[in-house]
């Protein structure tokens, strides 16, 4: 205590169960800490600014997310990961909470977004890659989500190849004919 106010270390226990271990500054919590949820468990590890996550530090969100990286007056701003229980990643730059700015959004199903995000959807320039379906990549404008525009999409072609060889070792490999554009 300083000044009849909690300074330095020091730990507080909420009436809910939750708790806080860290650094305090003016009866605020300021500098590294941890705040736990009322079993115990972690919810905030990091650094803290006038009583807000504030830098960098890890949240466990109750729904089993978790975000590490930037924080500035307790929203997510900066870059950062954020690993949702549904086993989806997005790596890269947020804004008030938001994805805002480049970033990579990998899909549980093993759909990849690279591009650009404004306020929480693909925004701007994109490569959307996916896991299955005749079409490998789209790549162009999005807006708001969506496709806008034109788009370069490069797609799956199956086709069958003839080999034979020369003299026992050396392949010579040559097109038959396109069979068809469905999924290999």
């Amino acid at each position: 205590f300083k000044d009849s106010k909690m300074h330095g270390k020091g730990t507080y226990k909420w009436a809910n169960g939750s708790s806080y271990e860290g650094e305090y500054k003016d009866d605020k919590r300021h500098g590294k800490g941890i705040t736990k949820y009322p079993d115990g468990s972690v919810c905030h590890d990091g650094d803290y600014k006038d009583d807000c996550m504030n830098g960098y530090g890890t949240f466990n969100y109750k729904d089993g997310d978790v975000y590490t990286g930037e924080w500035s007056a307790g929203k997510k701003n900066g870059k950062g990961v954020m690993n949702y229980a549904n086993q989806d990643v997005y790596d890269g730059e947020w804004k008030m909470e938001r994805k805002d700015g480049t970033g990579i959004m990998k899909y549980h199903n093993g759909d990849v977004y690279e591009g650009e995000f404004c306020k929480g959807k693909m925004h701007g320039k994109g490569t959307y890659s996916y896991a299955d379906g005749d079409v490998l990549k789209s790549v162009g404008e999005w807006k708001n989500g969506k496709k806008i525009g034109f788009f370069d999409d490069i797609v799956r072609v199956k086709k069958q190849v003839y080999y034979d060889y020369d003299d026992d070792t050396t392949p010579r490999r040559t097109k038959r004919r396109k069979v068809s554009t469905s999924p290999s």
